[in-house]
């Protein structure tokens, strides 16, 4: 186990001891404000338990979208449908796992250049006017999230086919959580030292919600612990092939906590 802080420790538990490790060379950190997506996988049934999930895992995948109504963002008043694109080998800062009822998990937001947090100067630049991105230490915001599948074998768990592109960075300071109904609220940004509305990177007020391909069944607006049964009616459109008997054969009933959410990481998510 590595232990962060102002050092580096390497911590065996089992054996309770502690071995300090070297300083970082300059003194420049290599984690926080790095901002490294993380969450813990989905609790399955399974007993095989899959590879830790992290922004590193499976960067050699490559990434390649078509035309979709679904996976889609929206604004008040505004509907932003898929894009068509190509990635290959993401890297990615800043963005953020959300655990879906499917047993999937959603990266989103974040950038692909520099670093999480502001400055007025760095190491190699020496005054704010000569930063390229005002107060920001990243660019590139990422607008087209990717779902990162667990079950499938490894090389092939990233893909964003089908997913809409959002063209509101969302920088540092830029969330996102699980809502009740299965969607994903998107907010925030801010990589600047106060309110800055005319930076490259604004403070940004404007919401987002991010509907999931899996968003398109119907399901009750209440729930109440010991009352009646309820119905469930799953649409055509959310299973394949032709039999909703198949479909409701292989259905799972999962419960989920949303956490909480603070510079990219939500260890407060649960999917059982």
């Amino acid at each position: 186990m590595l232990i962060l802080d102002d050092m580096l420790v390497l911590s065996d538990p089992n054996q309770n001891v502690e071995t300090s490790l070297p300083d970082m060379p300059n003194g420049v950190a290599r984690v926080y404000p790095a901002s490294g997506a993380v969450a813990m996988l989905p609790l399955t049934r399974p007993t095989t338990i899959p590879p830790p999930c992290s922004s590193a895992v499976d960067r050699t995948c490559h990434w390649t979208t078509t035309e979709t109504t679904r996976g889609r963002f929206t604004t008040p008043g505004h509907t932003r449908h898929p894009q068509t694109a190509s990635v290959s080998r993401p890297s990615l800062r800043m963005g953020q796992f959300i655990i879906h009822p499917d047993g999937t998990m959603l990266v989103i937001n974040g950038a692909t250049n520099g670093t999480a947090g502001f400055a007025n100067q760095t190491f190699y630049v020496p005054s704010l006017d000569q930063m390229p991105f005002f107060q920001s230490l990243a660019s590139g915001p990422v607008g087209t999230p990717a779902i990162y599948n667990p079950n499938t074998p490894k090389g092939s768990r990233w893909s964003n086919v089908g997913l809409g592109s959002s063209s509101i960075a969302r920088m540092y300071h830029s969330t996102a959580i699980l809502l009740p109904d299965a969607s994903v609220l998107i907010a925030g940004s801010n990589p600047n030292l106060d309110v800055e509305l005319t930076a490259p990177y604004p403070t940004t007020y404007t919401a987002e919600i991010f509907y999931p391909p899996y968003f398109s069944s119907g399901v009750p607006q209440t729930l109440g612990y010991g009352g009646p049964y309820f119905n469930l009616t799953v649409s055509s459109a959310s299973y394949k092939g032709t039999s909703g008997n198949s479909a409701a054969a292989n259905t799972t009933v999962v419960l989920s906590r949303g956490g909480f959410t603070t510079h990219a990481m939500n260890m407060g998510q649960r999917h059982l």
